[in-house]
């Protein structure tokens, strides 16, 4: 699954805007090249991740999954997980038997970015978070930031916000464990994403120089 920074909009139309202004097709042009080193994303689902129920299912009204496809939540696709007692994940937070005091892996994503980016939030969406712990990993499995939550079965949406400062990388980790026995809801993932400071002062940078331009054209 492919993202784009939401700054590289703002330098297509940068490039929109000056291409008919001869004198600033230069500067365009590193506007552009600013903006298209904002990283792309590709997340996959590593194979640990807990077993899909069919689409269709549903456990509390409204909450029914809509794909068997571990990556549909990135795409507000809802999704079912299977608990580990009845085919989930058996990958423990602690190691050995899963237990209401030592929660299975839900999922696994891997997000690889294609150049150095600062993740400042993730935000997780759906039910059934049973003595949840949520965590960012860096590149070597190491854990980042965490967040343990318990909200229960409350059939209805439950948003939880892993705040992540400081996070800066190619590649991570994104990992849920519960303690839920049978399913677990998850409807919206959502990486947001800051600009490095490095491109920032490009793109700032540049900005002033366009806007020093412009008002240099118009002096008679």
């Amino acid at each position: 699954m492919a993202f784009k920074h939401p700054l590289a909009v703002i330098s297509s139309k940068m490039e929109i805007f000056g291409s008919g202004v001869k004198t600033m097709r230069p500067f365009v042009l590193f506007l552009a090249v600013a903006g298209s080193a904002m990283a792309g994303l590709i997340i996959t689902a590593d194979p640990s991740t807990s077993a899909a129920y069919p689409v269709g299912t549903s456990f509390e009204p409204g909450e029914v999954s809509a794909t068997t496809d571990p990556l549909g939540p990135f795409s507000d696709i809802p999704i079912q997980f299977k608990g580990y007692s009845n085919g989930g994940s058996q990958v423990s937070l602690h190691g050995g038997a899963c237990s209401p005091g030592n929660p299975c892996e839900v999922f696994l994503y891997n997000l690889a970015f294609s150049t150095p980016t600062a993740i400042s939030s993730i935000a997780f969406t759906g039910d059934a978070f049973n003595g949840a712990v949520f965590e960012l990993l860096n590149s070597s499995n190491a854990v980042i930031d965490s967040l343990a939550v318990s909200s229960g079965n409350v059939g209805h949406d439950v948003t939880y916000t892993l705040l992540t400062p400081g996070a800066v990388g190619t590649s991570f980790g994104v990992e849920l464990f519960d303690a839920s026995t049978f399913w677990t809801f998850v409807n919206d993932i959502q990486v947001n994403t800051t600009p490095e400071p490095a491109t920032c002062f490009m793109v700032l940078a540049g900005l002033g120089v366009l806007g020093w331009a412009r008002r240099r054209r118009r002096c008679p």
